[in-house]
C-alpha cells in the first residue's frame, strides 16, 4: 500500500469515527467496526445493478454518492466535484435518495423520472436555494409505483452504510480496499481522495 493510500484510509477511517487530531483514542471496536464498513462498501460496489444510478463523467476512476435533493452538504460536493468530473479525473454514479425533508421523496421522484435524469439532477443542483436549503426539484408526491419502486432501492443500498445519513461516498482506493465516508467531506478533502480513487 502506497503512503498516500494509507493516509488516506486513516484519513476515511477518522471521519467514519469523527475522530480528528487532538481528539480521545477511538473506541476499542475501531477495527470491527472499520471491518464491517469496509464489507458493506464491497457489497455496495457490487451491487450498484440494484440502484438506480445517475452517471455523470467518463473516467477509470469511479464515486458512488447517495445524495438527496434538498441536502446543502450534498449540492456542495456536487459543485465541488464538477472540476474533478469535467476534467475527466472522475466518473461520479450519483444515487438520489428521499430521506431528509418531506419534500424529499417527490423531489428524488421527479429526478429519477424526468426523461434525462441527469438534466433534471443538474436543474435541482444549479437552482438550489442556501437559503431554505431546498433542491429546485418539483415535488412529485404521487409518482407511479415503478419510480417509487426505484426510489425505495436506492434507499436499501444506501441504509446498508449503517445510516441514512447523506451525502455519503462509496469507492476503492488504489490499494483496492473499499471505503465509506458518510457526512460532508472537509474542503480539502476532494483533493486528497481524487488521486486515491481506483
Amino acid at each position: 500500500m502506497t503512503l498516500a493510500a494509507h493516509l488516506l484510509r486513516l484519513l476515511c477511517l477518522a471521519m467514519l469515527l469523527g475522530t480528528a487530531a487532538g481528539t480521545p483514542a477511538a473506541p476499542p471496536d475501531t477495527t470491527q467496526r472499520a471491518e464491517a464498513r469496509r464489507q458493506a462498501a464491497e457489497s455496495i460496489l457490487r451491487d450498484l445493478d440494484r440502484a438506480t444510478v445517475i452517471r455523470q463523467g467518463k473516467s477509470p476512476h469511479g464515486i458512488v454518492a447517495f445524495i438527496d435533493p434538498n441536502c446543502p452538504y450534498c449540492h456542495k460536493l456536487y459543485l465541488g466535484l464538477q472540476p474533478y468530473i469535467a476534467r475527466g479525473e472522475v466518473e461520479l454514479h450519483w444515487i438520489v435518495v428521499g430521506v431528509l425533508m418531506e419534500s424529499s421523496p417527490g423531489k428524488a421522484a421527479s429526478i429519477l423520472a424526468a426523461p434525462d435524469p441527469a438534466a433534471a439532477l443538474d436543474r435541482n443542483e444549479r437552482g438550489f436555494s442556501p437559503e431554505t436549503g431546498y433542491g429546485a426539484a418539483i415535488d412529485d408526491p404521487l409518482a407511479d409505483d415503478a419510480v417509487m419502486a426505484k426510489l425505495k432501492h436506492n434507499v436499501e443500498l444506501l441504509r446498508l452504510t449503517g445510516s441514512e445519513a447523506v451525502p455519503t461516498l462509496v469507492f476503492h482506493v488504489t490499494d483496492g480496499t473499499a471505503v465509506i465516508v458518510t457526512g460532508a467531506p472537509p474542503d480539502n478533502f476532494l483533493k486528497q481522495i481524487i488521486p486515491q480513487v481506483q
